[in-house]
């Protein structure tokens, strides 16, 4: 056997998505169809990422490989009104972003939160064997 080529893989997603038409954090009333789930509410997520593929015989090789996500919701809580101790309703709102702005921080705004909120840094290794 020649001496291996390591096989390096790049990543790279961007993604976007709007909320479910029966998606909300609070209702006033009943509806046909109600989610509070934060995973169909609208947001932006990106994800980058390298792997590293070694073969170490004709049927074993070694695998390395690191992600990053980052994911930010665009339908926002007001973090002062979304405390417990706070009995009123929660105020929706879209991210400044949204709206053209861009208040420096990435977050969507001060003082604002959204359960579609994360940053996750993913390291995986493992062997592939061929038979």
């Amino acid at each position: 056997m020649t001496e291996p080529e390591p096989i390096v893989t790049p990543q790279l997603r961007y993604y976007t998505q709007g909320s479910a038409s029966f998606f909300a954090y609070q209702y006033t009333s009943p509806q046909a169809a109600m989610s509070s789930d934060y995973r169909l509410s609208s947001f932006w997520s990106w994800l980058a990422g390298v792997g590293l593929t070694v073969e170490m015989s004709d049927t074993v090789s070694f695998n390395l490989a690191g992600t990053y996500t980052d994911q930010t919701g665009i339908d926002r809580i007001d973090s002062a009104i979304a405390t417990p101790a706070t009995p009123a309703p929660l105020r929706l709102r879209r991210a400044a972003f949204e709206d053209g702005e861009d208040d420096g921080g990435g977050g969507g705004g001060s003082g604002s939160v959204s359960p579609a909120d994360l940053k996750i840094f993913t390291l995986t290794a493992g062997f592939t064997i061929r038979f």
